[in-house]
């Protein structure tokens, strides 16, 4: 075993021992090079909220216009919503491709129909994995390529987080990090983090999220003052350090080191949330608002930690509509929305809100047709883009034609993407920072599809 790989499994040993993920990617002074070249306003954060298990899209975002909406209602069946209820948007751009349609969100999504209609939120049409340009023809016909395991949870949560239907091994948030590390120097902390747990989004091949909890940063509690032998507790564990630091095995000397940067760096991250009062914005206390929070805490405290960029992973489970879908679905959304809205408005409050865009992403979407009371796994899905910097209040790319047998039916209900997950996240990427010459080495199969930008940033 050579020695990078000593090193790079010593990191993962450390975190585990520690029971608070991947506590701490690197070293270095990548954000002290950063923030000693750039303005002192050049900051900007990704957050990725993560909707786990498959969001039925087809009823986030409903036609209105009559013989559309009649289409929808009529392959929906007992899962279509009234177009009554519909909470209609009000376009601000004038966006090709729509063909006179009209659209409005589920009756559960107040806060995301005004972020729309002020020009703070776009939708991005008919996104997923795709391993190359796709007609229904080709696809019917056996004669295409096709993204690996397609309808599998976990293999299309791969795919989505990685953004390549090639095998790769890594997130496209980790390559990003690799790349800005690579080229500036490893920061203290990491620029991931993740307050949703482990992910293949953030994880490089050089470096790794922080993960910390939505209570804030994982700290020793064991030795915290308080406890009458936090002390004793304290010299004991520093002890068996100094025996590991003088140890004449690489491996169990970098561990030694993993331990205290990650005990150093919770404390550090601890203390900044600490001194940084909290956002007034009031957030849902479910698990996703309650994440939320913590991001907006982070980006709050993003000078008293040192960082000039930042890509947050969030997620909220319970998307696996399989049945009780209506009903669930008025929970799941109303969350997603309150959530999303109160997250904003706390960017706005921090006066950060250009710097700062949050974006969804799913497994995949669900089908059209229902197996019952609910709807089984599917194939591309809408996404929901937000921020200050978002040229908002439009519909980016084709609405999917919702008919059976349509050129965008896959069958059984499965609509074929027609934005691929590249190029979703390539221009996310690319208004994170990341230039326009290393695109390609962070997303190496865009080059397949014709937009390598789908105009959603001013």
């Amino acid at each position: 075993m050579n020695l990078m790989m000593n090193r790079r499994r010593a990191l993962q040993l450390g975190v585990n021992a520690l029971g608070s993920g991947a506590l701490l990617a690197t070293l270095g002074g990548f954000e002290r090079a950063l923030a000693a070249s750039a303005p002192a306003n050049d900051y900007r954060a990704l957050v990725c909220v993560f909707l786990a298990g498959g969001c039925d899209t087809a009823n986030l975002v409903v036609p209105t216009s009559g013989s559309v909406y009649q289409l929808y209602a009529r392959i929906r069946q007992t899962l279509a919503l009234p177009s009554i209820d519909l909470l209609g948007l009000n376009s601000l751009l004038d966006l090709p491709l729509l063909g006179g349609v009209r659209y409005g969100l589920h009756p559960s999504c107040a806060g995301l129909q005004s972020l729309y209609d002020s020009g703070r939120l776009a939708i991005v049409a008919n996104t997923g994995p795709l391993a190359e340009p796709l007609t229904r023809a080709d696809y019917v016909a056996g004669r295409a390529t096709l993204p690996p395991q397609l309808f599998s949870h976990i293999d299309q949560q791969h795919l989505r987080m990685s953004a390549t239907a090639d095998a790769q091994p890594h997130g496209w948030a980790g390559r990003v990090a690799d790349l800005l590390a690579a080229r500036e120097g490893q920061p203290e902390l990491a620029m991931n983090v993740s307050i949703g747990g482990a992910n293949l989004w953030q994880s490089g091949a050089e470096t790794l999220p922080y993960v910390l909890s939505a209570d804030g940063a994982p700290r020793m509690r064991y030795w915290q003052a308080g406890d009458s032998e936090a002390v004793r507790r304290r010299q004991v564990f520093t002890r068996l350090l100094d025996l590991a630091d003088a140890d004449g095995n690489p491996l169990v000397r970098e561990y030694s080191r993993t331990q205290r940067r990650g005990i150093d760096t919770a404390e550090r991250v601890a203390s900044a949330l600490d001194a940084v009062p909290a956002p007034s914005t009031t957030f849902p206390q479910s698990y996703l608002g309650k994440q939320l929070a913590m991001a907006a805490r982070l980006i709050g405290a993003r000078e008293a930690l040192g960082v000039k960029r930042q890509m947050i992973f969030v997620m909220a489970g319970g998307w696996d509509t399989h049945a009780n879908q209506l009903s669930q679905q008025t929970d799941l959304f109303a969350d997603l929305s309150a959530s999303l809205t109160s997250f904003h408005r706390a960017t706005e409050e921090l006066a950060i809100a250009d710097s700062v865009t949050s974006f969804t992403a799913t497994d995949f979407g669900r089908t059209l047709t229902r197996n019952g009371d609910g709807t089984d796994h599917g194939w591309g899905s809408h996404a929901l883009v937000l921020g200050g910097a978002v040229r908002g209040g439009g519909i980016y790319g084709r609405m999917p034609d919702m008919a059976t047998g349509s050129a965008d039916d896959a069958g059984s209900g499965r609509i074929i993407p027609q934005i691929a997950t590249e190029q979703y996240a390539a221009t996310l990427a690319r208004w994170f920072g990341v230039a326009e010459s290393d695109i390609d080495t962070v997303f190496p199969t865009l080059g397949r599809f014709a937009s390598r930008d789908l105009g959603i940033f001013a």
